[in-house]
């Protein structure tokens, strides 16, 4: 009996000629690569090949001047956008030998719907790129050569959030008492390493100390940085919440204001129709301001007196009556004690 077996490799997988990203580094430091992709027939095994940008870098740096190598080398080290970085590598797989690359054992696994997936967990703190080959083989081990196979390249989300913004915050100007109440937020911060894109401000009246328990009022664009790199951004705040559109600002209470801002969305991942969201940074110190009426308020009306004479003369029990056009409404602690102490 004579066992023949085809010599041809099967067809590669195809991989997206995009920058992609890994998840965002979790609570043990980690990131997770992750791609996906369906078989094809004929692709027996597949062989999932690592290498990383600080080697292709060192290889590069050790061709002669002139060659291909130097000239990617120089490219490489003259921006610091990962997505064109990426590009720049991907468009040249010649030039990264095998020899870079390692093979990743135990990382393939299989997926929904017949698919076939490849987890590797790379540090969460690497800010070059990570650089992979697939290659499908057919049952005999053939397979093509690896400087053939596309760069399936990824980056790790960790980019620095925006720094902490600064908050104003005035009433806004008022006709008389019967007008709305409305605060004046203006949101300031000086750009750091990434630059904020998106603001997102919040309110309470029981304090900041848990700002994740506040709620979300609005958000919006940040301004962009002006020739100082300030960025600021400027918000009427009449009293809707997410959580309540049709809540009010109401008078003689304190009312706590917080922000946030969010970064830029990773380079190249809004183009490549992935779009990864920039990070939040810290929040601002709050800001708390008591809304006051612009004018006094207006006489009571119908006061009438009533009680039981007592032996001195006077009357004792007395109870006093009056209508007023407002409401009681809730006021500060400071307000409480001074009306009992009256």
């Amino acid at each position: 009996m004579i066992t023949m077996n085809d010599p041809r490799p099967p067809v590669q997988i195809a991989v997206p000629d995009t920058l992609m990203y890994s998840g965002r580094p979790d609570v043990t430091g980690l990131s997770t690569v992750e791609y996906a992709w369906t078989p094809a027939a004929g692709q027996a095994h597949v062989a999932i090949w690592y290498s990383d940008e600080n080697r292709i870098v060192r290889h590069l740096g050790t061709a002669a001047n002139g060659s291909p190598e130097a000239a990617l080398a120089a490219a490489l080290a003259a921006t610091t956008d990962p997505a064109a970085r990426a590009t720049l590598i991907r468009n040249a797989p010649a030039l990264v030998p095998d020899h870079l690359f390692e093979r990743l054992q135990g990382v393939v696994v299989d997926g929904a719907a017949g698919q076939k997936t490849f987890r590797h967990a790379v540090s969460g703190s690497l800010r070059v790129l990570n650089v992979y080959r697939i290659a499908a083989e057919s049952a005999s081990g053939a397979r093509v050569a690896l400087t053939s196979l596309p760069l399936l390249i990824f980056a790790v989300p960790n980019a620095d959030p925006p720094p902490r913004p600064v908050l104003e915050i005035k009433p806004a100007a008022m006709a008389d008492n019967a007008a709305p109440y409305a605060a004046e937020v203006r949101i300031t911060l000086t750009q750091g390493m990434t630059e904020a894109v998106q603001w997102r401000l919040r309110r309470s009246l029981v304090g900041a100390r848990d700002v994740q328990r506040m709620p979300i009022v609005a958000l919006g664009t940040m301004g962009a940085p002006d020739d100082k790199g300030r960025q600021s951004a400027l918000y009427v705040d009449e009293g809707p919440v997410l959580i309540s559109p049709a809540a009010k600002l109401k008078p003689w209470l304190h009312y706590f204001w917080v922000a946030e801002a969010q970064g830029a969305p990773a380079p190249g991942s809004v183009a490549a129709g992935r779009p990864v969201p920039g990070a939040w940074g810290s929040p601002s110190d709050p800001v708390s301001v008591m809304l006051v009426p612009p004018l006094p308020p207006a006489a009571v009306t119908s006061l009438a007196a009533s009680g039981s004479p007592s032996t001195s003369g006077g009357q004792t029990n007395v109870q006093l009556s009056f209508t007023h056009p407002h409401g009681r409404r809730g006021r500060t602690r400071a307000l409480q004690v001074a009306r009992d102490a009256a």
